[in-house]
């Protein structure tokens, strides 16, 4: 019992000889073996080796000689290469420098792999499997691919005659103008160009034996030269009806006269001294294109570019006349008067006719607007449709009438709807004072008990009829019509008629009408709904959307609720969410739930029962509850508790 299991480690044998010493060394190399030796009765490491004598069957082996004879290894030169004397040199080897081959050579590959050749340890040239060739590029798309990464030109061909068999000849098969010689192959949004010139075995004949250089957009092509076979050149057509058909503006650049154009030709240019398009007709001298001008600061049909200030007129005292249908229509004397439709004009703008201003007309320092009417019946002041007539400053006239203003309503009899004495006063001392219609001193009241009005028709005239107080404004805003003491912003003194007809399709809130289409009925416009006012109830007619009329339409007790259950919710969350509604609504009452519950059906309000809802009633700590199993079952529950609810509102 005193004694425990364990392991013996290796280190942990001694030697019998010498008890002190481990048997079995620590560490050994990985050329080393174990020798036991008897004498310390301990292992040791020793290198591996095994005498040539203990292996049966080694012999000496031959020495190969260094050298150019048969089975000798050829010796390097002192670049580090074969000497080229010891190549092959028989015919049909490949050597540098060339050689004889008698027969075609082939280089290349059996499998499905690539050819390159190379050059400063790139490849500089590659065949694919497939056939395709690439100079500068490994992986060359087409049967001819050449790319530099230079700037510089990828293909330089040049012949030293113009024979047909020299030079450089492409042939592409053709059926569109997305076929061709072009540097893209033009898809997606790629852009390149395509130049294209096919013969009679186009399989477009619209293209046969014509030139089209054409670009690609990246969306489509477009022609920007075309060469007929008719000698017709097209610039931006491709349908040239004439030797040079450019579709399109034409820029010239400047330049020196040249030569005239010879006998029965015609030469054109733009002159870089000038700056005017010159012409030479039939070995002519050259003379402006545009004889009337053209030129910057030049005055042409259609407008021009002066550059600067451009001055018509007279250098003299002479008067200057612009004329249509070979009569004056305009007139500037050397004084400076103006004179439209008046060649003799007396002050500084003289019409003669009807003027007419679609902007201000605008009066600065003494100027006034003055009608001068030569006779009782003379000339007239009249504004078709709205007039606006404006003064600043203190004690400034917006209009000043010295006399009487006369117009004429609907008969032969004429008023006076304004009337003014030849006074003017400022009603105030400290401030800057403005008047709607002032008319007269004697009218302008300065105790304090008395009444300022805007404009006011005073009941105290006299004369041959029976004068009334139709309308006023007064200062305070109210209007009274009938009545000189109107206690609202409007005080209609007596019966007023609103005529009958189709409510109006886009409404807004406090409208009033008379609905045509519902037995000339008085209704205002809540902000959801028009709702019938007078005798019968003046309750409500109809409900938003997502909610129900209940009760009789028009009467009082008539009310609106949630067709459908609202979200569910604590109570305080749910009486918020009725209070958000447009137009605000609030939590339904126990009463107001369960008159709606008992013809939900009639209503068509959908699923008042089989479910708890809060109705506003709340118990001495609890919130109510209707509907779990029919439309009078209810209880109090904690108002923390979420439920559906219904939303009303009258």
């Amino acid at each position: 019992t005193e004694y425990a299991a364990g392991f013996i480690n290796v280190a942990d044998i001694r030697s019998s000889v010498t008890p002190g010493n481990a048997t079995f060394p620590l560490t050994c190399t990985a050329a080393q073996t174990l020798v036991h030796s008897a004498v310390t009765d301990q292992f040791s490491c020793t290198n591996i080796a095994i005498a040539s004598s203990a292996v049966s069957g080694l012999g000496t082996a031959a020495a190969e000689d260094v050298g150019t004879g048969s089975g000798d290894i050829p010796q390097l030169d002192g670049s580090g290469k074969i000497p080229s004397s010891l190549l092959p040199s028989s015919v049909g080897d490949i050597k540098d420098g060339g050689n004889t081959t008698g027969s075609a050579v082939v280089i290349g590959t059996n499998d499905a792999q690539s050819l390159q050749f190379e050059t400063n340890n790139s490849p500089a040239m590659t065949i694919l499997s497939g056939g395709y060739v690439g100079i500068g590029t490994a992986t060359p798309q087409v049967g001819l691919q050449v790319t530099s990464g230079a700037e510089i030109a990828s293909v330089y061909v040049n012949s030293t005659d113009n024979t047909m068999s020299s030079g450089l000849h492409l042939f592409s098969k053709f059926t569109d103008t997305s076929e061709g010689l072009g540097s893209l192959n033009p898809t997606g949004n790629n852009k390149g160009w395509s130049l294209l010139a096919v013969g009679d075995s186009s399989a477009s004949t619209s293209f046969q034996n014509d030139l089209n250089l054409a670009f690609w957009n990246g969306a489509s092509w477009n022609t920007s030269i075309f060469a007929e076979h008719t000698g017709y050149v097209g610039i931006g057509t491709t349908a040239p009806g004439s030797i040079l058909d450019i579709n399109g503006a034409l820029s010239t650049r400047g330049m020196s006269a040249p030569s005239t154009s010879p006998a029965g030709q015609g030469r054109i240019y733009f002159d870089s001294t000038a700056n005017k398009f010159k012409v030479s007709e039939n070995n002519g001298a050259y003379v402006d294109l545009v004889s009337a001008g053209g030129g910057s600061g030049d005055i042409t049909n259609g407008g021009n570019t002066t550059g600067s200030a451009v001055v018509i007129g007279t250098n003299d005292a002479q008067s200057l006349q612009l004329e249509t249908n070979n009569s004056p229509a305009m007139t500037i004397l050397s004084g400076g008067n103006v004179g439209i439709g008046s060649s003799s004009p007396t002050y500084g703008l003289d019409v003669w006719g009807t003027g007419r201003f679609t902007g201000n007309l605008n009066l600065t320092g003494s100027g006034r607007l003055v009608y001068n009417s030569p006779a009782s019946s003379g000339g007239q002041v009249s504004s078709s449709g709205s007039s606006v007539v404006s003064g600043t400053g203190v004690s400034y006239y917006g209009i000043k009438l010295d006399g009487y203003m006369q117009t004429s309503i609907g008969s032969t009899n004429t008023f006076y709807s304004i009337y003014t004495t030849n006074s003017y006063r400022d009603g105030g001392t400290a401030n800057n004072t403005m008047y709607g219609v002032y008319s007269a001193p004697s009218f302008l009241a300065t105790g304090s008990s008395n009444k300022l009005y805007g404009i006011y028709s005073n009941p105290s005239m006299s004369g041959a009829g029976t004068v009334d107080v139709y309308s006023g404004i007064f200062m305070g805003g109210n209007v009274g019509i009938g009545t000189t003491s109107p206690g609202r912003l409007l005080h209609v003194n007596g019966p007023m008629r609103v005529t009958a007809s189709a409510l109006p399709g886009t409404p807004a809130t406090g409208d009033i009408a008379v609905d045509s289409g519902d037995a000339n009925k008085l209704k205002w416009y809540d902000g959801s709904g028009w709702q019938a006012a007078g005798g019968s109830g003046g309750g409500r007619t109809s409900c938003p959307a997502g909610f129900s009329l209940v009760g009789t339409s028009g009467s009082m007790e008539a009310y609106c609720i949630s067709t459908n259950e609202e979200t569910s919710a604590t109570w305080l969350n749910a009486v918020t969410n009725c209070s958000n509604k447009t137009p605000a609504a609030r939590l339904c009452s126990a009463s107001e739930w369960v008159h709606a519950c008992v013809k939900a059906g009639t209503y068509g309000i959908s699923n008042m029962t089989g479910n708890w809802e809060w109705v506003a009633d709340l118990g001495v700590s609890n919130g109510e509850v209707m509907g779990n199993s029919g439309c009078d079952s209810f209880s109090y529950n904690g108002v923390t508790v979420s439920y559906g609810s219904r939303c009303c509102f009258r």
